[in-house]
């Protein structure tokens, strides 16, 4: 009869059998979910819409082409020409108005922050880092979300049946700065939008606030800064998804920023959480060089209780809050369902006028914000010179 070791020694190797056939599995699974996912495309652009992005009439776009100064046009069904994002960038760079930061200043770190979930953490880089993208500049996602939502939104997902070792987390763990570097360079991955690049943790990382503090001890925190020193060259802005929590992840992505937008949904339960977070930046103050901080009222809703809200925060915050808010839409919720962004989503032909309205009044808030982006390169332009 067997001993009651021998039975946990049987029970375990029967187990780790059975995992074996779950890992090749759930591996194929994922493999065949990512070939699906990862073949998602941006809508082209009709020329009135590729003429308006590129700063330039539709007939100069036309004339280029006559010329063969810009490479024949795609046709779409209706042989009606269509453009991609990466060829709008061409058509920018050819006729020179394609938007650059200004010479002398440098890659702009945008750190979103708020340890409280459901604060449209997510939704606001994803929305921001395509709207600069749209705008020709280089910009570069870090998705440090433990769900990697914002990764989803681009079709990147991850597998958490495999220890990953292409993923920040372990770039992280890394001793050697050389080597981080070099494994850092290899999780950036090319999204479907032209000029927007993303990297993203590895699903692995339950215990990853304990080993980096083990491993790095207090020089924890400035981990992300110095890797994206050597990361952000190829990029004009990095916008970083930070988790919902006050970790080491958390403080690694406010000690990175030179900018810090802090969304708030317009509801008092909220509010506690904007100033655990403004506390938390005070603490942090011998750590970061942050140039700018805004606050920025999400989830809003044309209600008295919305409004009434949105005054006290204005009225805390003062100038630190942005003018135009993240409002609340139907659109948005289903567009977030289908795991797509406002700039994506195209709805019901009933809900296009609203659509239309819903991304312009994104389009007049992520253009507040880049106007402090703005400021910010304008400063760092002339201590420059």
């Amino acid at each position: 009869m067997p001993t009651k070791r021998e039975e946990i020694k049987t029970t375990l190797n029967l187990l780790k059998i059975i995992s074996q056939f779950r890992f090749n599995d759930f591996n194929n699974i994922h493999k065949t979910i990512d070939e699906k996912t990862n073949k998602r495309h941006l809508k082209p652009f009709g020329i009135e819409q590729t003429a308006k992005l590129s700063n330039i009439s539709s007939a100069t776009i036309r004339r280029l082409e006559k010329k063969g100064s810009l490479p024949p046009p795609n046709r779409n069904e209706m042989d009606r020409r269509v453009y991609s994002l990466k060829d709008i960038n061409l058509i920018r760079d050819i006729v020179g108005t394609r938007y650059t930061r200004p010479a002398g200043s440098l890659p702009l770190r945008v750190s979103i922050v708020n340890p409280k979930s459901g604060t449209a953490k997510t939704t606001t880089a994803v929305h921001l880092s395509q709207f600069l993208a749209l705008k020709g500049l280089k910009v570069l996602l870090v998705d440090l979300g433990t769900q990697a939502t914002a990764s989803k939104m681009f079709g990147i997902s991850q597998n958490p049946y495999i220890p990953s070792y292409d993923g920040l987390s372990s770039v992280l763990m890394e001793y050697d700065f050389e080597q981080a570097i070099r494994r850092a360079k290899h999780t950036i991955k090319q999204t479907h939008w032209s000029g927007l690049d993303l990297t993203q943790l590895q699903s692995n990382i339950t215990s990853l606030d304990m080993d980096l503090n083990l491993k790095h001890n207090h020089d924890s925190f400035n981990l992300l800064r110095e890797l994206l020193t050597s990361l952000e060259v190829n990029y004009d802005v990095v916008i970083i998804d930070s988790p919902s929590d006050l970790g080491i992840l958390s403080i690694n992505a406010i000690a990175a920023a030179d900018y810090i937008i802090l969304p708030i949904p317009s509801d008092l339960q909220n509010i506690a959480s904007l100033n655990s977070t403004f506390k938390i930046l005070s603490k942090l103050s011998d750590y970061i060089n942050i140039v700018d901080i805004s606050v920025l009222i999400t989830h809003h809703k044309p209600s008295l209780q919305c409004n009434n809200t949105s005054s006290l925060i204005k009225a805390a915050y003062g100038i630190n809050v942005l003018t135009h808010y993240f409002d609340y839409s139907i659109e948005l919720e289903k567009s977030c369902q289908k795991q797509q962004s406002l700039y994506e989503f195209f709805g019901f032909a009933h809900s296009k006028r609203e659509l239309t309205t819903q991304q312009m009044a994104l389009d007049d808030l992520n253009n507040e914000i880049f106007h402090h982006m703005l400021d910010i390169w304008d400063t760092q332009q002339s201590l420059s010179t």
